[in-house]
């Protein structure tokens, strides 16, 4: 059975080229484990898209080699974990509290335009925001629930 990983990079490059029609060219990891190309089920998964040969990394225990990921990855924790607080959660509805602000993220205009955001972007149409409301801001968790 293939590692955790291996099926979400799977998923991924799955739903990029079938969502918007976006070929993969390149994995780039930390050089953990679980991504290296010798993992035989990131290998296969290497091979399923024809991505061997397409993936680089960085030097172990190095992220400033990694800066926009790291960056990223500091933009969407912080958020989640202030909801978390706010909202009296453990830590094991991190998930909920991440998918929540990645959500939210993808909603915001990208910089230097106005009206285009990352999802008008990969979906090619502009998202609907009718459904969205200040979640975060109900004290009691139920931003949870939507």
């Amino acid at each position: 059975m293939p590692h955790a990983s291996s099926k979400c990079i799977s998923a991924g490059v799955r739903h990029g080229h079938g969502a918007r029609g976006v070929r993969v060219r390149r994995l780039h990891t930390d050089n953990a484990p679980e991504f290296s190309e010798s993992n035989a089920p990131m290998q296969e998964v290497l091979q399923r898209h024809q991505l061997l040969g397409a993936m680089t990394t960085s030097a172990p225990h190095n992220p400033q080699q990694n800066s926009s990921a790291e960056r990223m990855w500091r933009t969407l924790l912080e958020p989640s974990i202030a909801k978390l607080i706010r909202a009296k959660l453990p830590a094991s509805f991190w998930w909920y509290a991440m998918s929540d602000t990645v959500e939210v993220d993808a909603l915001i205009p990208l910089k230097g335009t106005s009206v285009e955001t990352p999802h008008s972007r990969f979906e090619g149409e502009k998202p609907d925001v009718t459904s969205t409301n200040d979640r975060s801001s109900r004290a009691d968790g139920n931003w949870l629930a939507g």
